[in-house]
């Protein structure tokens, strides 16, 4: 008698393994996640002396890559406005009184550098970086040119572990010996915007 059951579990097996076929399926989930982006805005730097190296950073806070521009503008020798920023100071008359359509400008130089990053496309240094000896006109050259900072460097990968990336700019204001005493400003926009990278996938939004 337990020969038999034994014969019979058996046979059953058999025909459990030859007349049914294995099936499988795989399903793929996706979730869309969309690229955030911030600056965190510095303090304005404090005043320094001529020709020392004057450095402000943003955060950038991102969890894709981004590209970056720079902006600004600055008076001419006699008050119109000029498309690049350098350091400019009304002149003053004896009397102490603004001279109307009189300004003087030092020689203004910027570098830029990229840091605490993933990765960079090109690189992580403009003008020099800290020695800031970029010109002015290439500071906010378009992004399409190669002597403007993202034309030089390309876009940027904040570090995957704080989503953050830090970018500095540098800048210098030598006088020569008839530029009037006083203080010299200048004013520079930094403006991020994204630069999604997907990896090559289908979609993929890449731009440069």
């Amino acid at each position: 008698m337990k020969f038999n059951y034994i014969a019979l579990s058996i046979a059953l097996f058999a025909v459990s393994t030859q007349g049914f076929a294995a099936n499988s399926d795989t399903v793929k989930y996706s979730v869309d996640v969309n690229q955030s982006i911030s600056v965190d805005s510095p303090a304005d730097p404090s005043t320094a002396a001529a020709g020392d190296s004057i450095a402000v950073a943003w955060t950038v806070n991102s969890n894709n890559a981004f590209k970056y521009t720079f902006t600004g503008a600055s008076k001419g020798d006699d008050g119109s406005t000029i498309a690049f920023p350098q350091f400019t100071k009304q002149d003053v008359d004896a009397n102490g009184k603004l001279v109307d359509k009189n300004y003087d400008h030092l020689d203004t130089t910027f570098g830029v550098s990229l840091s605490e990053y993933a990765s960079v496309q090109r690189g992580n240094t403009w003008g020099n970086g800290k020695t800031a000896s970029g010109k002015a006109e290439s500071l906010v050259a378009d992004t399409s040119k190669t002597e403007s900072p993202f034309g030089t460097m390309g876009r940027v990968m904040p570090n995957d572990n704080t989503g953050k990336a830090v970018v500095s700019l540098f800048a210098k204001g030598t006088p020569d010996a008839a530029d009037q005493s006083g203080i010299y400003n200048t004013e520079v926009m930094l403006t991020v915007t994204a630069e999604e990278q997907l990896g090559g996938r289908e979609g993929e939004k890449e731009s440069d």
